[in-house]
């Protein structure tokens, strides 16, 4: 029932070699191959792409909502009740 566990230490020397950075970096718990962390020209302008949409559609959102609330609330306000202190007290 003894079976033949490799170490870890001798999983992480089995990388395979790219170009001039020498090995693959690695997930520490997977090893699955991780990017070379530089972001991609097609990254960026999908990543500018979705902050424009979500601006648009944000921006009018809000502004209708802060319309919204400062007319319907407004009659909260209108007609306060203010009530005068005793002075016999």
């Amino acid at each position: 029932m003894n079976q033949d566990i490799a170490s870890p230490s001798i999983e992480k020397t089995d990388m395979t070699r790219i170009g001039n950075d020498g090995f693959v970096r690695r997930c520490e718990r997977c090893y699955a191959p991780l990017g070379n962390g530089s972001t991609s020209l097609k990254e960026i302008a999908v990543n500018v792409a979705c902050v424009v949409l979500l601006a648009l559609l944000l921006v009018p959102i809000i502004s209708v909502s802060s319309n919204w609330l400062e007319e319907h609330l407004h009659h909260l306000f209108r007609n306060p009740v203010w009530y005068e202190p005793f002075d016999d007290i």
